[in-house]
């Protein structure tokens, strides 16, 4: 009988297993790393539909990327409508930030931080003081106001009633049409005196009006004519008050 030894036959190759232990342990890291860094993956959600977005905050920042550390390309100004080009992305390294891929009139391409603007939607001004509503029912009347010269976004229109959108989000819910104008015009006017803090807390500041209307590029706006009036309102008060102070000072030397 012969007895064959083939123990030699199955004696491992060194070299092999060395490769195989590396390859393991490269997927083994790699897998770590990806699970390490779950936290830092951006989702993008493409929406189909385009649409206009208005800025209801000021300089708001667009850059090349959707993230507050990539390069700042320019700002988008308060009450500036830009194209909403229907794509979105969250940065999960910042507290789940928002971002909208936006295009500005002149062309320019980035991405905007989505809490500055109003998507499907349009500018808009006060022209007549108004409660907030919370539905389009005058049984709905809130405790909030909007004052003439606020600047709005209408987001919806149902009949005589539009859904609107205030300064930095603060205010919103539905007002009549005949409340508000849409004329470009008018809006101009709004963006301008909030930009040039002609309405301060609710009040009209009187120091800077004469020269706001002086200098307003529309003369003959709704909104012009109503602070004209105030400014007079004013001034005449004024001279009220000086004549009783001379008839005061008059009657007191007598």
């Amino acid at each position: 009988m012969h007895i064959v030894y083939i123990r030699d036959s199955f004696k491992p190759n060194i070299k092999f297993m060395k490769n195989v232990k590396i390859l393991i342990t490269a997927i083994a890291a790699t897998l770590l790393i990806s699970c390490g860094n779950n936290n830092d993956v951006k989702e993008t959600k493409t929406v189909v539909e385009k649409s206009d977005a208005v800025a209801v905050y000021d300089k708001i920042p667009v850059r090349t990327e959707a993230n507050k550390k990539a390069k700042y390309i320019t700002g988008i100004s308060f009450g500036e409508t830009v194209s909403y080009l229907g794509t979105e992305k969250i940065d999960s390294t910042d507290k789940n930030r928002k971002y909208y891929k936006v295009e500005l009139s002149d062309g320019t391409n980035g991405w905007a931080s989505a809490y500055g603007l109003v998507t499907k939607s349009s500018p808009a001004c006060i022209i007549e003081s108004t409660y907030i509503y919370s539905r389009p029912d005058v049984i709905n009347k809130t405790s909030k106001e909007l004052n003439v010269l606020d600047f709005v976004v209408i987001t919806e229109k149902k009949g005589e009633w539009a859904s609107v959108v205030g300064l930095k989000k603060r205010k919103k819910g539905w007002i009549k049409v005949s409340s508000l104008s849409e004329s470009k015009e008018e809006i101009t006017i709004s963006v301008l005196a909030y930009k040039d803090k002609i309405m301060v807390n609710g009040d009209i500041n009187f120091d800077k009006l004469s020269d706001f209307i002086k200098n307003a590029p529309y003369k003959g706006t709704k909104l012009i004519n109503y602070l004209s009036t105030e400014l007079s309102k004013k001034q005449q008060e004024s001279i009220s008050e000086i004549e009783e102070e001379i008839i005061e000072t008059v009657d007191t030397e007598e």
